[in-house]
């Protein structure tokens, strides 16, 4: 009678029917905060939001004021502490959880590091870029209906104060000595100098100048005019203020050394930031050790290319060669891409051996090329519009015997098949199916992303193409070799750079003896490296980590190993490198020893414990050991 009487208060308390039963429980839950996370993301991150296609903050734009930024770091710390409360009661939320509560972990300190003080305005990422091509291209900004253009309409004009803003943030940098380097601005001015000119050529009016009349001739007159107006009246001098306060009085304070470490406490920050990205304790001596090592081992191996090619001559001289080979250099940005697009759709027809057919879906095979705009990276991957971006302005940037090897990178096994496999995990939570790849300056004080993961498996994707059988023709096996060069050189003269003294001349000298890439391309490399320290480590270190896991595995498990299985669970296992190890560990035991109770599916099923609290956990064991 006893224990009826117990088990029937747990219920009651479990209900919230009592006074004590709502003081124990909190009605959270992990899906509720995860939810509730990715929705503040997109509000605080409206631009992100709209290259999402999740179209409910289109009216709005970032908070750069010091009051927002503060807001950020609170709320990273009240999700954290809402998550840290929960118990996960299935594998699938052990993950999510673990995953989540990394991410959020470095945000807690986000006013520590003032990485908040490097905003989007550098030659990689700034407004004066994404901001015209994100009103201005059908493909992000989506109108239709009148509220679609009243909503851009707000948005524009609140991009002057949104500048305001980020000058005020440029201008506490100043004051503390917290800046950029010259190098990251290089190029800003005459992106902001191209923005100047008539409100109807500008690219924050053409869309309204190509209003359909369908939708009331009145109503579009009037809201052309309003477009117009706001565009030559307040956004284009907003950005012509921006412009002449970092020529005439930023540019002066910009720090001279490339070194983020030469800033106030510059050593701890750049520790933080490299922690950020890669997720692990390893010092910038230990990283750029690795480095040299990995130099090293690549080098030999280009030699025993060279060797193949009946060539008598040292890695430089065939570097110095390579470099100055016409015809392994595009004619036309045409002839590029089309060798792109071939290159994928050999890549594609070899998926199907590595990898398992229920993930080849048809966002993984259908993949574009473009050319990338003015700027920014030799080639990047857009998830938003399964693009891959290259970079072809000059034209001398790219060659043909580095293009496989990019392709692979960028495109499949790499970054679209990786995006496709996590978009179509619909059991995921949000935030990790859609990870916010921006804002790499301002780290390591905003909320984490999985660069190591994601990067690392760009790397390692490269690797496939061995197996894969895409470098038979010895130039781009060369090509495969020097793009894996260039990521180990990345390792050193990043933390050289950053930690160590380098120069910039040290960190261009040293990549030009040992990789087979231009001039130019290694100078655009190294100023990439200043603008974003430590993100270059990512990749490396984590196709590494890949690697070795998968030598574990094929130790470990021998002839029960499955590759493509292999490849479902690190491609699953979104994360720091101590959240895949673990997915993959747990993964080998459930091969090695299958037992009913004891197979790992990572199917991320939905109904597993999203968790409760604490508290009421522990008035579970509580009541029922009363019972």
């Amino acid at each position: 009678m006893t224990g009826l009487v117990l088990l029937l208060l747990l219920v009651s308390l479990c209900q919230g029917e009592t006074p004590l039963g709502s003081a124990l429980q909190t009605n959270d839950t992990l899906d509720t905060i995860f939810s509730e996370y990715f929705q503040w993301k997109l509000k605080t991150y409206p631009e992100w939001a709209t290259l999402e296609g999740l179209g409910d903050y289109n009216n709005l734009v970032e908070d750069f004021s010091m009051e927002a930024i503060r807001t950020k770091v609170r709320k990273c710390q009240e999700f954290y502490k809402r998550s840290r409360r929960l118990e996960a009661t299935s594998e699938d939320y052990k993950l999510y959880k673990e995953v989540f509560e990394a991410e959020l972990l470095p945000c807690n300190d986000g006013l520590k590091y003032k990485g908040y003080l490097f905003p989007p305005i550098n030659f990689l990422e700034g407004i004066q870029t994404s901001y015209p091509r994100l009103v201005s291209e059908k493909k992000y900004t989506k109108l239709g209906s009148i509220k679609d253009y009243q909503d851009l309409q707000e948005r524009l004009s609140k991009i002057p104060a949104m500048i305001s803003q980020i000058i005020e943030l440029l201008k506490t940098g100043m004051r503390e000595g917290v800046t950029y380097a010259r190098e990251s601005l290089v190029g800003v001015d005459g992106q902001l100098e191209a923005l100047q000119g008539k409100a109807e050529d500008s690219p924050f009016y053409t869309r309204f100048r190509d209003m359909p009349g369908s939708l009331g001739r009145h109503l579009v007159d009037r809201t052309q005019t309003q477009a117009a107006n706001i565009t030559q009246n307040q956004i284009l001098p907003a950005f012509k203020r921006l412009q002449e306060f970092l020529k005439y009085e930023y540019s002066q304070k910009l720090r001279s050394p490339p070194g983020v470490s030469t800033i106030p406490n510059g050593v701890e920050f750049y520790s933080a930031a490299l922690n950020w990205h890669l997720g692990t304790g390893l010092s910038p001596e230990e990283v750029q050790s690795i480095g040299f090592e990995e130099v090293t081992q690549i080098k030999e191996q280009v030699k025993g290319v060279i060797q193949e090619m009946g060539l008598n001559m040292t890695f430089r001289e065939f570097a110095d060669l390579l470099r100055n080979d016409k015809t392994q250099m595009f004619s036309t940005a045409e002839e590029a891409l089309d060798t792109y697009n071939a290159i994928i759709k050999k890549a594609n027809n070899k998926l199907s051996t590595l990898f398992p057919s229920e993930i080849l879906t048809d966002d993984v095979y259908n993949l574009r090329v473009e050319a990338s705009p003015p700027g920014g990276a030799i080639a990047y991957y857009e998830s938003a519009t399964k693009t891959f971006f290259v970079k072809l302005e000059p034209l001398e940037i790219q060659t043909k015997y580095e293009a496989t090897t990019l392709t692979l990178h960028e495109g499949n096994p790499g970054h679209n098949l990786q995006q496709a496999v996590a978009e179509n995990q619909e059991n995921f939570p949000d935030f990790m199916r859609k990870p916010m790849f921006e804002r790499y300056s301002e780290a390591p004080s905003r909320f984490n992303m999985p660069t190591v993961h994601t990067e690392g498996w760009g790397l390692y994707s490269e690797y496939l193409g061995l197996e894969m059988e895409m470098y038979e023709e010895k130039y781009a096996r060369l090509g495969h070799y020097s793009y894996n060069l260039l990521r180990a050189c990345r390792l050193v003269v990043d933390t050289g750079m950053h930690a160590l003294g380098w120069t910039r001349d040290q960190a261009v000298q040293y990549m030009l003896d040992n990789t087979a890439l231009t001039e130019e391309s290694v100078e655009g490399e190294v100023d990439r490296y200043i603008t974003w320290p430590g993100q270059a480590c990512a990749y490396k270190i984590g196709e590494r980590k890949i690697r070795e896991l998968r030598s574990l595995s094929e130790e470990r498990l021998g002839e029960k190993f499955d590759v493509k299985e292999f490849h479902l669970v690190a491609l699953k296992c979104v994360g720091g490198l101590t959240v895949l190890e673990r997915c993959v560990e747990d993964w080998i035991e459930a091969t090695a020893r299958p037992s009913p109770g004891n197979n790992l599916t990572y199917d991320f099923e939905e109904t597993s414990g999203a968790g409760v609290s604490q508290a009421t956990l522990a008035l579970l064991s509580l009541t029922l050991l009363a019972l």
